[in-house]
């Protein structure tokens, strides 16, 4: 849920590069990080992107080179993260290489290390605390006691320590949690379960105590993983899902197979689980026999891509709700010289079945101030936003990403005048929305600093 109780699904892509590029020496990220990348991954409609991370390059440790490590690594990753959050846009940082002693992280290991991932994330949790868009994965795709779905492999996940199929001292996910809870960090907190984050079997019967009880259940799975199948779905995510808030972190096909993906995003649709797809990134050579998103860096999707972002083009449009202060005149009018309506309006629209904010409308015309109920909010069959009351209609309708054009009808005694449409345009990201009218139609509206707008303070997630 964010901080108006709305509950928050993601969809977005996995930015492929932050884990490796500095332990090979060759940078920070594979590609762009600027803000036109970012408007990218955006016009996809995405609403979040997971950013693996290298814990030698950010702790600067095990020959990391350090004009890529250390200090310089931590703030690129504080820059990106910055612009992410700017552009209404969730980040995952998951750990995502990690390796013990002196040896250099280059590689995906079975379990996080205890030499130095609890303090990796001590001083992740420090940089992020109080940025609750920012949640924190704990480690990429465990596995414990060779891969197997064992109490060994689980007591391992939770427990840490010596463990079978692990050859140096693991951290335990409880000992993760609490080095960031130690911090004060209030983060969402995510980790997938054994066999590479794909088994979610025991996921509720070992997961970590947590004082903030803000744990997400994330959740692997590709065509060629174990479970591929509904069935599958149902028994191993489904039962977890009833109670657990999840997350797909990983998902995709190396076959282009619009059929399964689709069948598989359906389900989590259903189930109000976001996912993100595994990877906006080039480099990989087929189309079709790799998992890369896009062909450039501009969003240019691959044909893997394209079957990704048309489904997400599909999606329910979540509108994000704010409080403007708007004056709508109309006039010269028959018999009136002009007719105001002012007012302060609560504004928002339904996604998945979610009703408009709660929030009672106060409207002023001429003298007379009423007070009109949150039930006169609805979304009508056609997705319109919908405001009725006795001295005035509104009447919402997207006309692009952030673009909705008002008709508004407002009734006295013996007069009915209908506005032209009023097109508003709202920056989402920003305080100030902007304005345009038809001739005859004046309007102006703001929004308030003060306001919560819909990507702020996730406290559950979906």
């Amino acid at each position: 849920m964010n901080a108006t109780g709305q509950p928050v699904v993601m969809h977005g892509v996995n930015r492929q590069g932050t884990e490796y590029m500095c332990a090979q020496g060759r940078g920070i990220f594979d590609g762009p990080s600027d803000q036109a990348s970012i408007d990218a991954i955006k016009s996809w409609r995405a609403n979040a992107v997971r950013v693996p991370l290298n814990e030698d390059c950010w702790l600067g440790i095990n020959g990391v080179p350090p004009e890529y490590g250390g200090a310089a690594y931590r703030q690129a990753i504080a820059d990106y993260v910055g612009l992410l959050k700017g552009s209404g846009l969730y980040g995952i940082l998951d750990l995502h290489w990690a390796a013990p002693g002196t040896t250099l992280a280059n590689g995906p290991q079975p379990m996080p290390d205890a030499d130095h991932s609890p303090a990796f994330w001590t001083d992740v949790a420090t940089t992020f605390k109080g940025n609750d868009a920012v949640i924190l994965e704990l480690f990429n795709e465990p596995v414990p006691d060779s891969n197997q779905d064992t109490d060994a492999a689980w007591t391992c996940w939770r427990d840490g320590g010596t463990c079978p199929g692990v050859p140096y001292e693991a951290a335990g996910m409880q000992s993760l949690v609490n080095a960031i809870r130690a911090t004060g960090a209030t983060n969402v907190v995510a980790f997938g379960g054994v066999q590479y984050g794909g088994t979610l079997s025991r996921w509720r019967q070992y997961r970590p105590t947590d004082p903030q009880n803000a744990l997400v259940a994330a959740w692997h799975t590709y065509n060629w993983t174990w479970c591929v199948s509904v069935s599958c779905y149902e028994s191993n995510v489904g039962t977890v899902a009833a109670d657990v808030p999840v997350i797909a972190t990983e998902i995709g096909t190396d076959q282009c197979d619009a059929a399964w993906l689709t069948t598989l995003m359906d389900w989590l649709d259903a189930r109000q689980i976001g996912y993100l797809a595994w990877a906006w990134q080039t480099f990989l050579a087929s189309e079709c026999s790799s998992v890369k998103l896009v062909l450039d860096y501009g969003g240019t999707p691959s044909q893997y891509g394209e079957i990704y972002r048309t489904h997400l083009a599909g999606l329910p449009r979540p509108f994000a709700a704010f409080t403007a202060d708007v004056k709508i005149t109309l006039g010269p009018l028959a018999n009136h010289d002009r007719l105001d309506a002012s007012g302060t309006f609560m504004l928002g629209a339904a996604n998945d079945g979610i009703a408009p904010p709660a929030e009672p409308m106060t409207l002023a015309i001429g003298d007379l101030v009423t007070k009109l109920p949150a039930g006169s909010f609805h979304v009508d069959e056609q997705g319109r936003f919908m405001y009725e009351s006795e001295r005035l209609a509104v009447v919402l309708t997207p006309a692009g990403p952030d673009t909705f054009a008002y008709t508004m009808k407002l009734r006295n005694a013996d007069l009915t005048a209908t506005s032209n449409p009023v097109r508003i345009t709202i920056a989402i990201g920003d305080d100030r929305g902007t304005t345009t009218a038809n001739a005859g139609v004046t309007a102006s509206g703001t929004v308030p600093a003060a306001a919560r707008r819909f990507r702020d303070a996730p406290t559950r997630c979906a």
